[in-house]
């Protein structure tokens, strides 16, 4: 028969062994987890463009920010900030888009808009330049588009001549990122370029807005709503124009 001291010292090494191979299983497993998560949240979060756009850090997006001043801001939405900064060595301007995740909707509006922007080229769109997806200095996710800097401003200055902090036709409303949104928002801008008002004035209260403001005086007063701007000289509308015959009748 087998001594004592054999018996125990074949226990302990059968003990060993097994928690190694216990520790070995849970590491290869947590290692298969981070790298499966990491690929479906590449594979997620960064749509391909189906081209090759210039490879950028959180690193450059914060040197380029200035540390995301403040006075580098140049518009604000409903999912994040727009800043004006240098990013590539030509020293030129560009516009970074970064992305609040914190908020809902956030996530989706910037695949949404990768995809838009990666199937649609057009004279009259901004072009994109870049787009990051990474973890920022706290490990959080972090993104951002980049774009082409337009000096001339966007439309709310050109409509206002101010810049402050109202927020979008989709914030305005409260909708959520969608197809159907997008066609709305697109229609409340065309209505504020028309009108020359924010969907946000005050005189929208009380369950008007600026759909029902253009609805109600539509049939027959939409010369009294429209921009003056835009009436200034009548020989500039066709004769047969829906906008001239309107005009004729009032």
């Amino acid at each position: 028969m087998p001594s004592k001291p054999t018996n125990h010292k074949a226990f302990v090494v059968l003990e060993v062994v097994t928690h190694v191979v216990i520790i070995v299983s849970v590491a290869m497993v947590i290692l298969v987890l981070l790298s499966w998560g990491e690929q479906k949240r590449k594979s997620l979060l960064l749509p391909s463009f189906g081209r090759q756009f210039p490879k950028v850090s959180f690193n450059d997006i914060t040197r380029a920010t200035q540390g995301f001043a403040t006075s580098s801001i140049i518009g604000r939405g409903r999912y994040g900030s727009v800043y004006q900064g240098k990013l590539f060595q030509d020293g030129s301007d560009v516009a970074i888009k970064v992305f609040s995740l914190e908020t809902r909707g956030s996530q989706k509006s910037f695949i949404a808009e990768c995809n838009a922007l990666r199937n649609v080229c057009h004279r009259n769109l901004v072009p994109i330049l870049t787009a990051c997806s990474s973890i920022d200095s706290n490990g959080n996710d972090f993104k951002a588009l980049v774009y082409e800097f337009m000096p001339g401003g966007d439309l709310h200055r050109l409509l206002y001549s101010t810049q402050d902090d109202e927020g979008s036709s989709e914030c305005a409303t409260g909708a959520h990122v969608s197809t159907a949104s997008n066609v709305y928002s697109f229609g409340i801008v065309l209505l504020e370029i028309f009108l020359r008002k924010r969907p946000t004035d005050d005189m929208f209260k009380d369950g008007l807005d600026i759909a029902k403001f253009v609805e109600v005086h539509y049939s027959s007063k939409v010369s009294q709503i429209v921009d003056p701007e835009l009436l200034q000289d009548e020989a500039e509308f066709p004769n047969g124009s829906p906008l001239a015959m309107k005009r004729q009748r009032t």
